[in-house]
């Protein structure tokens, strides 16, 4: 099925200069650098004032933001149980599927996929900024499994992502215990020889020669 047969397709809200984050009030905004394939996280994000804009700038939870610029094409499934809506900015577009057909969380990850990022190479434009055009996405053809099997997909696909990092993990602790074993096997080092240099190993140099003296 091509996307916009189950998915409404909105671009993202077009700034009137630079943003000037405040401290307190206003609506927390995405913009592009905040989408990533480690997901999206609410409570970092800058807020605006947000008077006058158009609610349908705004995400919520069941929808899923794609990033259409640059080496990343992604898309993220906006977090459940979130507490406000999102302000999305340009270049970044709001994609709400249709929850019988599609599975927000199975939209993304189909998306991110090999076949869709394919698809993506041959129809960008740019060449400085690689770009997707809003009608490309539109066209992008996804197959479509029942609902409980884009559940199983999701869900074994999580606890892929959660193996591998904690594989990283456990690299990184191995790493370090070998080099505190190596430290503590440097450290009861014993100096080699009767002499020893300033740094606990053997003096280096010519021998010392006696005097004609002392052999008398």
């Amino acid at each position: 099925m091509l996307l916009n047969e189950f998915t409404a397709i909105q671009t993202g809200y077009t700034l009137r200069g630079r943003l000037e984050p405040i401290e307190r009030g206003g609506v927390p905004v995405v913009q592009m650098g905040d989408v990533s394939l480690r997901g999206l996280e609410p409570s970092s994000l800058a807020r605006m004032a947000g008077y006058g804009i158009s609610d349908r700038y705004f995400a919520r939870s069941g929808d899923v933001l794609f990033r259409p610029r640059g080496d990343q094409t992604i898309a993220v499934p906006v977090p459940e149980k979130l507490k406000e809506p999102l302000l999305i900015i340009l270049p970044l577009i709001i994609l709400r599927p249709d929850r019988n057909i599609i599975m927000p969380e199975y939209l993304s990850w189909t998306i991110n996929q090999y076949p869709a990022q394919r698809y993506f190479d041959e129809s960008a434009h740019g060449t400085n900024m690689r770009m997707i055009p809003k009608s490309s996405l539109e066209r992008l053809n996804l197959n479509i499994p029942d609902i409980s099997s884009q559940e199983r997909i999701v869900r074994i696909s999580a606890l892929s992502d959660r193996e591998s990092a904690l594989l990283n993990v456990l690299a990184e602790k191995k790493r370090q215990l070998v080099n505190f074993a190596l430290l503590e096997q440097v450290r009861k080092a014993q100096p080699h020889g009767n002499e020893a240099g300033p740094l606990g190993g053997r003096r280096t140099g010519p021998p010392t020669v006696k005097s004609e003296q002392a052999n008398k």
